[in-house]
């Protein structure tokens, strides 16, 4: 098994698991936001 082949052909994938992983977060993030920002408008505790 050529390990260099192997890394080659998982990079593409790892690219793509974290550009997923980056929109992940920041549409966390922006929720979180949204939710420190109404929460204590509607009386919760966030």
């Amino acid at each position: 098994m050529d390990l260099g082949r192997v890394a080659q052909a998982l990079y593409p994938l790892l690219d793509d698991a974290c550009d997923v992983l980056q929109a992940t977060q920041c549409k966390a993030l922006a929720e979180r936001r949204w939710f420190d920002a109404v929460c204590p408008i509607l009386g919760f505790s966030g």
